[in-house]
């Protein structure tokens, strides 16, 4: 806060490389913002008990197109969604991991490439099968497993923002419903993201 004070009152009597200096700065206090929420919010996912209530994954998946809203239109990228089922659990928790998959959707395409996203779900025996596919950059088959882990990151931070540990998160909210995430990917030609849901006796 204080350094973005000192751009806005100041800047204009600091030479160029000054100037440099403090946006270099900016910019490392901003990752390190995000490493820290992000870090806190991994953990919580491991403490927070679940609220087990029911909701439309439709409805929260038109939240997080609403959240992204600004992504979407810089990128121009159409996202289609199928007919989708009720829920039980956490629907912040399935918010923020749609967001995150939405968003890596978008971020990791190539530069020439409009972003194509197909949201999904099917009944699979005693879970709800999701999917999300895209036409993005894709991940190469020896990198399937690790990507889900803390802090690995495919890509230098200077070409993709992120701080590693988006997936990790989908992960751990997805073992909180009982389910299971993995990809399918061609480098060059997209991925597809799965992840199961426990079915209710209840749903549908």
């Amino acid at each position: 806060s204080f350094g973005a004070m000192l751009a806005e009152e100041y800047g204009d009597r600091l030479d160029d490389k000054a100037r440099q200096y403090l946006s270099i700065s900016l910019d490392a206090a901003r990752q390190m913002r995000e490493l820290v929420d992000d870090l806190v919010e991994y953990e919580r996912m491991t403490d927070e008990t679940s609220h087990d209530t029911g909701f439309s994954a439709a409805a929260e998946i038109r939240l997080v197109q609403g959240i992204l809203k600004e992504a979407v239109a810089a990128s121009g990228a159409r996202i289609s969604v199928g007919r989708l089922p009720r829920l039980t659990g956490s629907a912040v928790r399935f918010r923020r991991l749609m967001q995150n998959l939405l968003g890596n959707a978008i971020k990791y395409m190539p530069p020439d490439r409009v972003p194509e996203i197909v949201v999904g779900a099917r009944a699979d025996g005693e879970f709800w099968r999701f999917s999300v596919r895209d036409n993005g950059i894709g991940v190469e088959p020896a990198y399937f497993r690790t990507i889900f882990e803390p802090f690995k990151r495919l890509h230098p931070r200077g070409r993709y923002q992120g701080t590693g540990l988006g997936l990790a998160i989908c992960e751990k909210i997805v073992t909180g419903f009982c389910g299971k995430i993995w990809v399918e990917s061609e480098p060059g030609k997209g991925s597809c993201f799965h992840f199961t849901i426990r079915r209710r006796k209840a749903e549908p």
